[in-house]
């Protein structure tokens, strides 16, 4: 008995010597000022399994690490602290076990977000300045005849491309830059965050470019690398230059974030690719390679991913944990850009490398890695989709999605979102393979979860909804569950409407698509007069959208006014259905098929000789599409009966 109790004992203290214990500081984030210890944090960590409480005097807490060694990940840690969030997430989430103590700092919430909120509108504000600015400049100049038309479009396309791309990532973009530390940046830099917050743009932009960063940079690091050569007599001249290089890099990316919120892509884009060219690490590389990718400058991206991949291979441990999640997670960005580029068979390379990594690191330590699993077969099961590799895809789907649950089980705040992308997925691979009954109970399923997280957080998730109601309506209207279809229809139309009213430049074109969606799905049940009403509205907002970029919408309007047009017909306003058929010819003679609505509107008035030359002269390209309309317009008794003489005349001549 005594030996099985010593044997008890010796394994228990085992056990206790191999645990790491993590020291690290709670710190409350005072702006310009020094931070200052925050007592009273709790920390949890290890699945939830354990916690830990910050000192109430000196911010001090200890965290008891079973089975992890020196440089491996911590994993997944909430924080909570009553009324104030962390400040310094991107770093705790990527907190390892080191010798010097963690830092978490801690900033109040409703503030937080109350700037962050004021950096979204002044952001916004800000690109449709400039989006109006160098309209009206290219305006000008086009009226001067400076340019030419094409080149005013080109140009008018790409500023307004800029302007899209600013309200899709607003959003990130001010996440990160509510995040810039001031005690970290120098007085300039301070001065130029806080005229960027009241709204002064131009004048913050003017001052961090006063404070030549990146000259700044360049020669603290210049500094640095003389003081590593006079070592022995200039150890302090070191130290001074780290600090003006850390001060300056700081106060250069804060730079960074005020041009992309300010919508200068090209000031941006310069300096990230400055700091991955002169610095030349990994982690700088990366940074613009995203940037690259979100810029849709999929080549520059492709080269920049590359190259930190070459970097990794070469200036790493290939034995490290460091190592192995930053090349997973490289490959993961290259098989994602890859996959866009219609490069399947080098991505699906990438997702099987990446794989291995994360699955060999998720065998010993499940919480810190299976999330990038569940991403990397996400990923891929999405590719096989795209490549009708069907089987496949399911497989690795239902793979993603048990792992993603049992992670929601456990943390549903941070997970459900993932397992409610799977699904989506899942559910669109049973629509198409026609497994529709499974295809709706996932959808729901995921609506359901949707719903849940859109009430806590209705600006990030609301559009997930409208997206998945779209997808059910879709699968209801192939199953011929038209008043299910509808329902859905109508309820992601009311979302897309508030969505496009807050922020009509990344909404508007989506809720117009939507309206004639279902108004397509009224002319198939015959409901004439809702049909005319949600093809007025979409009308309305391609015309807009056309003023600004009549390139791209144009087209949109013709087929919308021919729409209008093929549905007067229905409602016997045959005066009304000419003049809309005249107006969509007007904007786009190309849509031929709007012809055949022209020629049964002057048809149906008795203007039988401008119907006539018409038909003969669209016979040979519109016949079948002339005959299958006077079909349809028979059966719904729209001929005039004093007409339908000269109808039968006009189907002889397409007979002959």
């Amino acid at each position: 008995m005594k030996r099985h109790i010593w044997l008890s004992i010796l394994l228990m203290t085992s056990v206790l010597m191999s645990a790491q214990t993590q020291r690290g500081v709670a710190y409350r984030y005072n702006g310009k000022q020094k931070r200052t210890p925050l007592g009273n944090v709790t920390i949890t960590y290890n699945g939830g399994q354990r916690s830990a409480l910050s000192g109430q005097e000196d911010g001090a807490f200890s965290l008891t690490l079973p089975g992890l060694k020196m440089g491996d990940r911590i994993g997944l840690v909430t924080v909570k602290k009553r009324e104030m969030m962390v400040f310094n997430q991107q770093a705790v989430d990527e907190w390892s076990v080191r010798k010097e103590p963690l830092m978490l700092i801690l900033c109040n919430a409703d503030e937080f977000e109350k700037q962050k909120e004021n950096l979204i509108a002044i952001g916004r504000r800000e690109a449709k300045k400039k989006y109006d600015r160098q309209k009206a400049e290219l305006e000008a100049k086009l009226n001067a005849s400076e340019i030419q038309r094409t080149e005013y479009e080109a140009a008018l396309d790409k500023a307004y491309e800029e302007l899209d791309r600013l309200n899709k990532n607003i959003g990130e973009y001010a996440d990160v830059f509510a995040r810039i530390d001031e005690s970290e940046v120098d007085t300039l830099a301070q001065q130029a965050l806080d005229l960027f917050n009241r709204g002064e743009t131009e004048r913050a932009i003017r001052l961090f470019e006063q404070g030549n960063y990146m000259e700044k940079l360049e020669k603290a690091i210049r500094t640095s690398q003389q003081a590593d050569q006079l070592k022995a007599v200039a150890e302090q001249a070191k130290e001074q230059a780290s600090q003006d290089s850390l001060q300056a890099l700081q106060s250069l990316k804060a730079q960074i974030e005020a041009y992309k919120m300010n919508n200068d892509w090209e000031k941006a884009g310069e300096l990230l690719k400055g700091l991955a060219d002169r610095l030349n690490t990994v982690d700088d590389i990366w940074d613009y390679a995203n940037f690259c990718y979100h810029q849709n400058n999929l080549h520059e991206a492709e080269t920049y991913y590359q190259r930190a991949l070459t970097l990794l291979e070469n200036q790493q441990d290939k034995g490290s944990l460091d190592y192995q999640h930053k090349k997973s997670s490289l490959l993961n960005n290259l098989a994602r850009l890859y996959s866009r580029t219609r490069q399947f068979t080098k991505g699906e390379a990438m997702y099987k490398e990446a794989l291995k990594i994360s699955q060999r690191f998720a065998n010993s330590n499940p919480q810190a890695y299976e999330p990038d699993v569940a991403t990397t077969l996400n990923g891929l099961a999405e590719l096989y989709s795209n490549t009708l590799r069907l089987t496949e895809s399911e497989a690795l789907y239902k793979e993603a999605l048990e792992i993603r649950w049992r992670l929601a089980n456990s943390n549903p705040q941070t997970y459900e979102p993932d397992v409610a992308v799977t699904l989506y997925g899942l559910a669109l691979l049973y629509y198409k393979t026609q497994r529709f009954t499974e295809s709706e109970a996932l959808y729901k399923e995921v609506l359901e979860i949707y719903r849940q997280i859109a009430k806590a957080n209705p600006q990030a998730y609301e559009p997930d909804v409208a997206v998945t109601l779209y997808g059910l309506a879709i699968l209801y209207n192939k199953t011929q569950r038209l008043t299910e279809s509808e329902a859905m229809y109508k309820e992601a139309l009311e979302i897309y409407r508030r969505l496009a009213k807050s922020n009509p430049q990344a909404y508007e074109q989506r809720l117009a698509l939507k309206l004639s969606l279902l108004a397509i799905q009224y002319k198939d049940t015959q409901r004439f007069t809702e049909r005319d009403a949600l093809n007025k509205e979409a009308l309305e907002i391609y015309r807009r959208l056309a003023n600004s970029n009549p390139q791209v919408y144009k087209l949109h309007v013709a087929m919308t006014l021919g729409r209008l047009s093929f549905n007067d017909i229905f409602l016997k306003k045959f005066i009304e259905a000419e003049q809309y058929a005249l107006e969509g010819l007007a904007v786009d003679s190309t849509q031929h098929w709007i012809q055949s609505n022209l020629a049964a509107a002057l048809l149906f008035q008795g203007k039988y000789a401008e119907a006539e030359k018409i038909y003969r002269q669209y016979k040979d390209e519109l016949k079948d599409s002339f005959l299958d309309d006077f079909k349809q317009f028979a059966e719904a008794g729209v001929i005039p009966k004093e007409y339908e003489a000269d109808v039968e005349k006009i189907k002889k001549i397409l007979m002959e």
